[in-house]
């Protein structure tokens, strides 16, 4: 059984309030489309963006798993995409990391799924803060 995770994301920076978010997608475009900024590539609007690139952000989901799926031997999160530095966490534990955008990354979670209702959450970190440390 596969289930494909590209519907209902939202996301937030820092303590704001979530919003709806594409995934695969651009969290620049995704506040743009929520009238929370200016549109990021029209003049010198992407350094108004600078509490995204200096917090990095959060982006959720929730998943519905059946009793059908919990009886699979092995269940593994799989990311064919997934931005640069991040910590994955499934209902609140962490699953895996990540560190290179364009790697696969498979994390197994069947230990970590109940039935019914799962929030998956990516946290991705700072890019900016890790260059600094060099």
């Amino acid at each position: 059984m596969k289930l494909i995770l590209n519907k209902n994301w939202k996301a937030k920076i820092a303590n704001n309030d979530f919003i709806n978010s594409n995934v695969p997608g651009d969290i620049y475009i995704d506040f743009y489309k929520s009238k929370h900024a200016p549109n990021p590539y029209i003049a010198k609007n992407f350094f108004l963006y600078k509490k995204v690139q200096e917090n990095g952000c959060v982006y959720q989901t929730k998943i519905k798993v059946g009793k059908s799926l919990l009886k699979s031997h092995i269940v593994n999160l799989v990311f064919e995409g997934i931005d640069l530095f991040s910590t994955i966490y499934l209902n609140g534990e962490e699953v895996g990391k990540t560190n290179n955008a364009f790697l696969k990354y498979v994390f197994p979670v069947k230990e970590n799924l109940v039935e019914e209702e799962n929030i998956l959450e990516e946290k991705m970190s700072s890019t900016i803060k890790y260059i600094r440390q060099f």
